[in-house]
């Protein structure tokens, strides 16, 4: 049994963190015998115009600084309760989450440089990332790349607004929620060799014919990560 508590920001979205939260207990239990982790999760109250501005590509301004508050109070909940670290399967929050997990003195897993890191051990020659506008502006993921001499290349404008309306079919459910994705992937298959799936709201690449190329799936490379984190003795 793990003494180690990992704090869990959720909300964003909530599928995708019922998501990782099972990946999280079905592999730890697999690992230990059975035994089921120590896991606290704090489920942001996030509200829809924060949440469609992040999505539009904003990176500043007042729902952004509505956003910090609401993951500052997040972490602070997360350290009294008990937990020893932080993870937070969002991607596109990641460029605020580190220095306010660093305030409250507690660890923190890195999903952008874990993630990073999994392109590089598979030998892939180029990636294409698919993520949101703001994550994309935040160049979280682009400046992570460059200083692990992974090459990449990124959707076109047009097509991210595509991805971006694709991830806004998904959270609300619309009937086709992949229909202005899938001429994106057709396209980017013609460029890279492999792809990384840096949004966890998606579920289109949870079909294995939805693309020909490999994909690593941040959210998926984050859960082992905290497995291994929540596993580990010392």
């Amino acid at each position: 049994m793990s003494h180690r508590t990992v704090g869990v920001i959720g909300g964003v979205g909530p599928g995708g963190t019922a998501v990782f939260y099972t990946k999280v207990v079905r592999q730890y239990a697999e690992r230990q015998g059975g035994d089921q982790p120590p896991l606290l999760i704090y489920s942001l109250p996030m509200e829809a115009q924060i949440e469609s501005a992040m999505l539009n590509g904003a990176t500043a301004g007042p729902e952004v600084d509505g956003m910090i508050a609401m993951l500052d109070a997040a972490v602070n909940a997360l350290a009294r309760a008990g937990a020893s670290t932080i993870v937070m399967p969002c991607n596109t929050l990641q460029g605020y989450l580190p220095p306010l997990v660093a305030r409250a003195g507690l660890s923190y897993i890195h999903l952008i440089a874990e993630t990073v890191s999994r392109v590089k051990q598979c030998g892939h020659a180029r990636v294409t990332v698919i993520c949101t506008a703001a994550m994309r502006a935040l160049r979280l993921y682009q400046n992570e790349m460059d200083a692990q001499s992974v090459k990449y290349v990124m959707p076109a404008e047009d097509e991210q607004a595509g991805i971006n309306q694709a991830i806004l079919d998904t959270l609300h459910h619309a009937p086709d929620p992949s229909a202005r994705l899938r001429p994106v992937i057709r396209r980017l298959e013609r460029d890279a060799d492999s792809i990384l799936l840096g949004c966890s709201d998606l579920t289109a690449f949870d079909d294995p014919a939805f693309t020909r190329l490999p994909v690593i799936d941040a959210m998926s490379v984050l859960a082992e990560a905290t497995v291994k984190y929540l596993s580990d003795p010392k």
